[in-house]
């Protein structure tokens, strides 16, 4: 079972809100914040699915040191 606590982490470290989970799960944001602040629990199938989700998150980090300009395509930005 997926506390609330673990779901705020699980939020914080796929960078999501609670509105974006509740647009992709096509549900009421209301729902959602009820899981947040534990007022009802997070459905297995939601918090399994947000384990592999972070999971992956977590094994494919993004690249450190940022990016340059011309992997942003900054480079050539004023070419077109």
């Amino acid at each position: 079972m997926m506390t609330a606590g673990q779901l705020k982490k699980s939020l914080r470290t796929l960078h999501w809100s609670t509105l974006t989970l509740a647009d992709v799960l096509h549900c009421p944001t209301d729902v959602v914040m009820a899981w947040y602040f534990g007022y009802e629990p997070v459905p297995p199938a939601v918090a399994s699915w947000l384990e592999r989700l972070v999971a992956a998150h977590e094994d494919n980090p993004a690249p450190s040191g940022g990016l340059s300009d011309q992997d942003t395509g900054a480079a050539d930005a004023g070419d077109h």
